[in-house]
Order: structure tokens, then sequence, then C-alpha cells
């Protein structure tokens, strides 16, 4: 491939006019051989967008790219010390979501060359990332924290989360700078900020009473929450469901906000199940939430896509909280019963389902069909014991119905549990 002349020419490189990852890296690599600048943000932005579009080719060495990439990274870490808290916290970003296409790209078996050089590159394994190259950015961060911004705070602690990856500076956590940095800069975090602040520490496992705090009461004391995208709504609750963050004022404002929408119709199916599970998780009522979501489930037609766990968490939310929604529970009976193979339902999504609608007492023989049945016979030793405990209510349920019930091998296997 042919440099463009545009692009290697200017003393100034605009990396928007590059089209491919071809031609991002060759144009690197020959203004790094020149002592040109290169724009390390804007190169590694383009990067991470382009390798989740898949815009490179397929008929270069991998060896050569995953020289080209080599050369950019080092460039780069040579460079941090220089770098701006914007475009530091840009690189790690873009950085850990080039990490995170890697994952997936082999998730879904179409890995490309191009996946496999950055690969090399910038993991250890395929599940981790390669420590020397982030903590070289934890310590520039780190270095940095005085006068990083709230975006450049979120960015940066949602990055690790992506990776999977806490960094130690000197035996101190990254994430406790950025939570104090951010707990003294709270007010100027704007929805996305909070989310995915929230979201990050919760999705890495790192206990921070006092940023959960500040954030729930931010978001508590917020008038209204329309300025909140659904999915931040949802991954907020999420991650003080998941961490046990005690806040009740940030769940009642959140549910009243929702609750007083004129409609839902911005919520996908995701938004609702991760909602309602978040607040049974919490053991946290909020009637008027619930009738609200249950409703727009209700009556909802098929542009929706509900997933196995979106549907086995929504009808568990409400009967882990005895919120009683038959139009609902109807919904999703029918949405059940509609599938001709359950074959895509972990045991514990068809336990759970089979528990909620007993215990929500809504009778679904449309739901509970010989495909359920197959299912629960296919995966019959797969069901751990409070698995095996959830199916039996719902036998004893079924029978009491005159339903069909357990296949015999399972209720004997339920009985002993």
């Amino acid at each position: 491939m042919k440099i463009s002349v545009r692009s290697y020419n200017q003393k100034t490189w605009v990396v928007r006019d590059c089209k491919s990852i071809d031609e991002i890296l060759q144009t690197a690599s020959k203004r790094i051989d020149e002592s040109l600048p290169v724009p390390d943000a804007a190169v590694w932005s383009s990067v991470s967008r382009m390798i989740t579009q898949q815009r490179f080719s397929q008929h270069r060495s991998t060896d050569i790219i995953e020289h080209q990439i080599s050369v950019l990274l080092r460039y780069t870490c040579d460079s941090l010390k220089k770098l701006k808290p914007r475009q530091l916290s840009e690189i790690t970003l873009s950085i850990a979501k080039i990490v995170q296409s890697i994952r997936e790209a082999n998730q879904r078996r179409r890995v490309s060359i191009y996946h496999q050089a950055f690969g090399k590159v910038l993991q250890e394994s395929s599940s981790n990332p390669n420590q020397s190259i982030f903590h070289s950015l934890a310590k520039a961060t780190d270095a940095n924290l005085p006068r990083f911004d709230a975006r450049n705070l979120s960015n940066t602690a949602y990055a690790y989360a992506l990776l999977g990856y806490d960094p130690k500076i000197d035996e101190r956590s990254l994430l406790g700078g950025i939570a104090e940095k951010s707990i003294n800069c709270i007010h100027q975090f704007e929805p996305q900020h909070l989310a995915n602040t929230v979201w990050s520490y919760a999705k890495l496992n790192v206990d921070n009473p006092r940023l959960f705090q500040s954030v729930g009461n931010a978001v508590a004391s917020k008038r209204d929450l329309d300025e909140f995208k659904p999915q931040e709504l949802a991954n907020i609750v999420w991650a003080y469901a998941t961490t046990k963050a005690q806040h009740s004022d940030l769940f009642q404002n959140v549910g009243d906000s929702i609750a007083a929408m004129d409609d839902l119709n911005e919520f996908n199916p995701q938004d609702f199940a991760i909602i309602v599970w978040a607040y049974a998780t919490s053991n946290l009522q909020h009637p008027n939430l619930f009738q609200k979501v249950g409703d727009a489930i209700a009556r909802s037609d098929g542009s929706k896509v509900f997933t196995t766990q979106n549907l086995a968490n929504i009808v568990w939310a409400y009967a882990k909280l005895d919120v009683k929604h038959p139009g609902l529970f109807k919904k999703i009976g029918k949405s059940i019963g509609a599938l001709d193979d359950l074959s895509s339902f972990e045991p514990q999504h068809l336990a759970n389902i089979a528990w909620s609608f007993a215990v929500a007492d809504v009778d679904a023989p449309v739901a509970f069909n010989d495909a359920f049945t197959r299912a629960l016979f296919e995966k019959q030793n797969e069901f751990n014991i409070m698995e095996l405990k959830q199916l039996y209510r719902w036998h004893i349920w079924q029978v009491e119905k005159s339903n069909t019930g357990l296949p015999e091998s399972i209720r004997e296997r339920c009985e002993q549990a």
C-alpha cells in the first residue's frame, strides 16, 4: 500500500485523513523513522475505532504489522511524560478498547491478522493484558492525577475495567487515587462520567465506599434525571447492587424519575432487566417503577428482542420482591412458549423462570411446554442444589395446577437436594 502523500509530507499529520489501519501504521512508522512528530492520542483512537469496524487489509504480513505496532507503542511509551491528561486518558482507553476488540474476535472466532498482531504486542495471554504496558500508562497517570478532570478520570477507570486490571503503583492502587480525585471534583461529573465510574469499580470489584457515597449523593440530589440515558441509569443501579453499596436515596430518585417518564420507549430489554434485577438484588421496593416497567414490557411488540438472561432476570426480580404483574408474566410466558428450542437457556435461567412463575402464581402452560420440559431433561445434570430446589417448588405448583411437572429423573434429584 502506498502512503498518502498528504498524510506523510505534512509536518502536522491529520490522522483522520487515513482510510485504514494499514495507512496509519505505515505513516506512523515512517514519521517515527524520520523523527517527525506522531499524534499518539489521535493515532490510537483511530486504530481502536477501525479495528472494531474491521477497516483493514488481510493481505499483509503479520510480522510486519507486529513490528509497526511495536514501533508505535515504543514511541508512545517514550512520550508519556510529555502527554497532557486528556491525551494520556484517551490513549489508555483506546488501547483498552483494542484489547477488548481482540477478546471479542477470539470469542467469535473471527480473528484477523490485525487482531493477532495487536494481541501479540498488547496481551500476555488471551485473557490478560500486557501488564508492563499498562503499568507504564498507570504510572504516568498517577503522576498526572492532580491535573485530571472528570472526563479523564472516568475514562481511565473505564479503561482498566475493560481490561479487568487494577494497577498498583508502589503498592498503591491507581483506582484508589482516581477515587480520591473524583470525590474532590464530583460536581464536575456529567451523567456518563458518574455511570462509567461506579460501573468500572463494580466491574473490577474494587471497594470504595466513599466514592459510591459521593456519586450516590450526586445522583440523589438531582431534581430529575432526564439528562441520564437509560443505559447510564441501568449501569449506576447495577454497580450499587453488585457491590452491595447502600444508598436508598439514589435508588429512590432513579425509580421516581423512571416512573415519572411519559414512556419508556428509549429503554431496551437489557436496561429493563438490569434495573429491576438491581432493585431486587438490593431488596428495595419501588412499586411505581415496577408497575411502569411491567406495563412497558407487557405492551411491547416484537421489535424489542429479549435474551434468555433478560427474561429470567426480569421475572426473578418481580417474584423476589413479590411484585404482582400478571400482564408481564403472561407476556414473557408467550415469548418463551414461542421458542421451539430452549437449548440456549442456561440452567440458572430455566430454574429462575420456573421458580418465578410459581412464586408469582401465574399459570403459563404456553411457556412450560414440551420444549421447556425437553430443555430441563437435557440439562438435568447441570443444575446445582439451589436450582434443584427452585425446580422442585415449580414442580409442586405445576402438579397443583394439574399441569405437567418435572421429568421423573430430575424430580428424584430435587427430592434429594
